[in-house]
């Protein structure tokens, strides 16, 4: 019973989340799943949307293309600040719901069903707390989610730099909450190097971004506006 609450309202969450991007404008959906129709019979409920290649866990095979990896961490930085936009917090953001729509072409955020979206359809406010409630995934879920604090929209920005780790390495940052709590705990001058780099061989804009997203500070972690002109995301061909 117990568990057909949870999927009743898994479903009841999901339908919302796309209503509310079906309102949205064609750029702010860009990078986000469309639900086309809802289809049930006696046993399941089936989602009709756009047929992808698969997902992003499916193109991560070791150190991804680095021209690649900057495209899609760009891509799923837009569609995040758009359902930040809308009202909505994702909360599983993790390359299982993280789709492509050809081996190498562009990404699109899916699954809201753990999704937390406000009754009002307003713009999340900059730092406002919604809720204490802690799901989604272990390795992507943010520090103060697994401390059971109030928490808001920045819980997204920490999962994307979790998600940029597999991307840059091919191995999970935090595979458990010791991992995490031993980044926490972390002292840079007492271990000599940054956790990033003693983890892993990374540029250092690669470090720098991941480390302003996985700040322990929600205030202080990168989103959006932060990545816009960030060096990362500058063409190094030109």
């Amino acid at each position: 019973m117990l568990a057909d609450a949870s999927s009743l309202r898994g479903l009841l969450v999901e339908v919302l989340c796309h209503k509310v991007i079906a309102s949205g404008c064609a750029q702010d959906r860009a990078y986000l799943t469309q639900l086309y129709g809802v289809l049930q019979d006696e046993k399941r409920v089936l989602f009709a949307m756009p047929l992808m290649q698969c997902d992003l866990l499916a193109a991560i095979r070791g150190r991804c293309d680095r021209g690649l990896t900057r495209r899609w961490i760009a891509q799923l930085a837009m569609g995040i600040d758009a359902l930040h936009r809308m009202g909505i917090i994702h909360r599983d953001i993790k390359p299982e719901n993280v789709l492509l729509d050809a081996p190498d072409g562009n990404v699109r955020i899916t699954d809201f069903n753990a999704a937390y979206a406000i009754p009002w359809n307003a713009p999340l406010e900059e730092g406002a707390v919604y809720t204490r409630e802690v799901t989604g995934s272990i390795p992507y879920m943010a520090w103060e989610m697994t401390q059971k604090r109030w928490y808001g929209k920045m819980v997204d920005w920490w999962a994307l730099g979790c998600l940029m780790f597999d991307l840059v390495t091919g191995t999970l940052l935090f595979k458990n909450d010791a991992a995490r709590t031993k980044y926490a705990n972390w002292d840079r001058r007492v271990e000599g190097l940054s956790y990033l780099a003693r983890r892993a061989d990374m540029s250092e804009e690669e470090e720098n971004v991941i480390s302003g997203l996985i700040s322990l500070y929600p205030c202080a972690r990168f989103q959006l506006r932060h990545l816009r002109n960030h060096t990362y995301f500058l063409d190094e061909h030109r």
